[in-house]
């Protein structure tokens, strides 16, 4: 209907973009809104002043059209712009705020929903929340990333081992450089990771036209929000390419080493098994070295000196005009291109005929971030200093769909960067967990109030700027719907032997209350295991003190203990594996130690022992008889939803795993033999999320204050660099 009325009423359609309303034939009188019309209207506007003030005036121009509307405002990048930004304590309000604000909340339309959109919504739900303000009353629905979408949790991962970067292609950029190249004045040439990711987007560039990719490949270079630094870096970057132009034939050998060693950070059946449900079945592998060296050779060698590397250039009609080479781009709010080029960045509308895919290498700032789209990009160096989770997420032009290039894309980043974009997938895994779990029952954003991780240091993050989030408070830090597992354990022997008696006696003490049974011979399983028993044991067992999984154990005893009441019926199951192998003797019955090996990457202290998963995606459905479909789920959303389904969400359940201490790796894979001191006791920790009293332990997550801003605000003073707009 949309579609059909476009074309009938193009004129007006077109005149709304415009904020034209002068012609008799915009006149609000003219048009039918009445219950037995079938008319639809649509209208796109920017978050302008003077267009949503044009656009209301004329909505409301005649009161009984108005009183006939029914009206959906899609607020897109709804932190953007839309946020009150003005002290909320005052009468004052932010521009956009305002007149969005004017617009939902005026009662004389027929029917008005008021509907935002974004991809970082913690200024949304942190701002404000009375009842003429923006905040989402009703409803928060969090979108579930389409099958082929490549985000924070692939590549970043998260606490929870199963979701463990899957996609590990952020390649470490040391302290050194990466302060050198943030302040780039003093640079005389670039350093060697950045050289290594221009040589890896070459590679790249070079291995998609053997494939005949036809669409641009790029490489996005962010170190700075100063515009000095982009042009300075432009210079040195295009230095380095002539150099390596030049010097082609001395940088084979280099080039060639890096093309080898890149394959095995991202093999394609790691990629296969990172995402089981891509929708793409035949996935381009890496093409041979000889057909990736016969493209650099026409690039290097056939493409001329003037094609090589230059900026986007320009016909006499306007029309712009790539070449075989490398488009070297600076985009910021004061690019401005000789005549005859563009230097900012600026995509083909359609592949290029009788032409190999085009070259982009963009240098940027804050323009690389929100609402822009870099297409191709195989290659990301990244060095900023912000701590803000949305700026940060904003700034990731490296998430998205990776159609035709999937082993393609790297990303070169800082450590801190690393640290806060891992940070960020967690809150973000758990915001979503969080919310679910109460959405499912019915209950709306303000019987809930949502919660936002927080970071205990600020210097690494914060989650938004202190004008985004005036309604923020510490929020009492509760374990309810909390899940964890143990993934490093001590290498300490007596330590592993401590916990092998502390479990053994817990064991007893259950079966002395009430024996246990056994289950398809590998889960032996204690019911309604009381709250006391459990906290004794989580006193007796000693985790490695720096397993980040089990950091809160202090904090979640203290919190167990005040909710005793509500958790008095634990489930406790000994896991075993269906295989032979090493006998686990538990009272009356007999099961098999698990296996698991060490996550070769991971092992680099000698006083831990790092496995990286310890649980198996159907032991957390030990306790119940769910069908063969529902044993492989594994997104804890999902998980909670099943247990529900079988009247067990409300149970606290506990899984303990004896993991074998001469467990072996298989063949060809990353991993390699336990050959732990004795063997591991492992945990998997699952709290219902609902049933439970609440009572606080300490503060580790901020809310919503619904009804005033928190005396005890934090000074902004105490974070680290906020960002600086170009603008």
């Amino acid at each position: 209907m949309i579609s059909r009325l476009y074309q009938e009423n193009r004129e007006f359609l077109c005149s709304l973009l415009l904020s034209s309303f002068s012609s008799s034939i915009y006149n609000i009188n003219h048009f039918d809104f009445s219950s037995n019309s079938r008319n639809r209207y649509l209208t796109v506007s920017l978050k302008n002043k003077k267009r949503l003030e044009d656009l209301y005036n004329w909505m409301t121009k005649n009161k009984d059209k108005q009183r006939q509307m029914k009206v959906i405002l899609i607020d897109d990048e709804a932190d953007q712009a839309s946020i009150n930004t003005k002290d909320i304590d005052s009468n004052e309000r932010t521009a956009i705020n305002d007149i969005i604000r004017k617009i939902v909340n005026d009662r004389n339309f027929g029917a008005m929903n008021y509907v935002a959109y974004t991809a970082t919504p913690f200024a949304n739900i942190l701002n404000e929340s009375g009842d003429d303000t923006l905040y989402p009353k009703d409803f928060i629905e969090l979108l579930e990333p389409a099958e082929d979408y490549i985000g924070a949790r692939q590549i970043f991962g998260t606490e929870n081992p199963e979701y463990s970067p899957g996609i590990d292609i952020v390649q470490p950029v040391p302290l050194t450089e990466a302060k050198l190249v943030h302040d780039a004045k003093e640079l005389v040439e670039i350093p060697y990771f950045l050289k290594e990711a221009i040589n890896w987007f070459i590679l790249s560039l070079a291995a998609l036209r053997v494939y005949s990719y036809n669409k641009p490949i790029s490489m996005m270079i962010h170190t700075s929000f100063r515009i000095a630094d982009h042009e300075k870096l432009s210079d040195l970057i295009s230095d380095y390419l002539c150099e390596l132009k030049k010097e082609y034939p001395r940088n084979i050998a280099e080039l060639k080493s890096l093309y080898e060693e890149q394959q095995n950070v991202l093999p394609l059946e790691r990629f296969k098994a990172a995402m089981p449900n891509y929708t793409i079945k035949n996935i381009q592998n890496y093409p041979n070295w000889a057909d990736v060296k016969r493209e650099l050779d026409y690039l290097f060698k056939e493409v001329s000196n003037n094609d090589y590397l230059r900026h986007i250039g320009t016909a006499e009609d306007g029309a712009l005009e790539y070449s075989e080479g490398i488009h070297l781009c600076v985009d910021n709010s004061q690019t401005k291109g000789e005549e005859g080029e563009v230097i900012r960045l600026l995509y083909p509308d359609k592949p290029l005929e009788n032409q190999k895919a085009p070259a982009f290498i963009v240098i940027g700032g804050n323009t690389l971030s929100r609402g822009l789209t870099i297409e191709g990009l195989v290659s990301t160096y990244f060095i900023r200093a912000t701590n803000m989770a949305d700026t940060l997420l904003q700034m990731a032009r490296w998430f998205g769909f990776r159609h035709g290039y999937e082993l393609m894309p790297r990303i070169w980043m800082n450590a801190d960067s690393q640290k806060r974009y891992a940070f960020i997938s967690q809150m973000n895994e758990e915001m979503r967990e969080y919310m679910a779990a109460y959405a499912t029952n019915g209950l709306t954003p303000l019987q809930y109030i949502p919660k936002i991780k927080e970071s205990p240091s600020y210097s690494l993050i914060r989650i938004t700027s202190t004008q985004k989030m005036q309604s923020a408070e510490p929020a009492e830090y509760n374990f309810a719907g909390f899940s964890t597992q143990t993934t490093t354990f001590n290498a300490d022997k007596e330590s592993l032997k401590e916990n092998i008696h502390a479990t053994d006696v817990f064991m007893d003490k259950m079966t002395q209350i009430a024996k246990p049974e056994l289950k398809d011979q590998h889960y032996v399983i204690w019911r309604n295991v009381s709250n006391d028993l459990v906290l004794s044991f989580f006193k007796d067992y000693k985790p490695y003190q720096h397993d980040k999984n089990l950091s809160n154990m202090p904090n979640l005893i203290e919190w167990l203990d005040a909710n005793e009441d509500s958790l008095d019926n634990w489930n406790v199951i000994a896991v075993g594996k269906k295989q032979s192998g090493t006998p686990w003797k538990i009272g009356d019955y007999s099961i098999t130690e698990v296996t698991r090996t060490k996550k070769a990457k991971s092992n680099k202290t000698a006083d831990s022992i790092s496995i990286g998963v310890l649980k198996g995606p159907a032991d957390v459905f030990a306790d119940i008889d769910v069908n063969e479909r529902e044993k492989k789920v594994a997104d804890p959303v999902t998980v909670r939803a099943i247990r529900n389904k079988y009247s067990v969400g409300n149970i606290p359940q506990l899984l303990i795993y004896r993991v074998d201490k001469d467990s072996k790796a298989k063949d060809n894979s990353d991993r390699v033999n336990l050959n732990a001191p004795a063997d591991l006791i492992g945990l998997n920790i699952m709290l219902p999320a609902s049933g439970v009293k609440h009572n606080s332990s300490n503060i580790g997550y901020i809310s919503l204050n619904p009804i005033t801003v928190s005396e005890t605000s934090i000074d902004a003073n105490q974070i680290g660099e906020d960002i600086n707009d170009e603008e």
